[in-house]
């Protein structure tokens, strides 16, 4: 269990769609963020079957395109964020517009960003015999 994250299920009345949401902010020490990373990583093995969407600020970036300006050291903490999207099994949502979400606001040295995101559980988005549809999908 993590402090940086709510986790809650969801259904939608008028459809009986059921899905979980976490509700993710990242803490801004790396190493805080470890704790994230194990809850998000035992959360996916119980909700396997279930459509699972985690969006938030994860205060962290998946690669080093992700970032742009500042030190071009790629630490070991930033790997974090990518192992658990793997071991956890889920995935980037396709997303149109700005690829950068946060800056330092400091011209001289001006670093971007990509730290606000959201993933979604691969079945939700790869498995046509998934018991739950995608919301907003019409139903074949």
């Amino acid at each position: 269990m993590s402090d940086q994250a709510i986790h809650v299920s969801v259904t939608i009345l008028a459809t009986n769609i059921s899905f979980n949401t976490s509700i993710i902010y990242g803490d801004n020490n790396a190493s805080l963020r470890d704790a994230l990373w194990s809850d998000i990583v035992s959360r996916s093995d119980g909700w396997e079957s279930t459509p699972w969407i985690l969006m938030g600020d994860f205060n962290a970036i998946r690669n080093q395109s992700d970032r742009l300006g500042g030190s071009t050291t790629w630490a070991g903490t930033m790997d974090r964020l990518d192992t658990c999207i793997r071991e956890a099994k889920v995935d980037d949502l396709r997303y149109s517009g700005m690829h950068y979400t946060w800056s330092n606001q400091c011209p001289e040295n001006l670093i971007i960003q990509k730290l606000d995101d959201a993933n979604l559980v691969i079945m939700w988005l790869r498995n046509p015999h998934a018991k739950t549809p995608i919301p907003g999908k019409p139903s074949k």
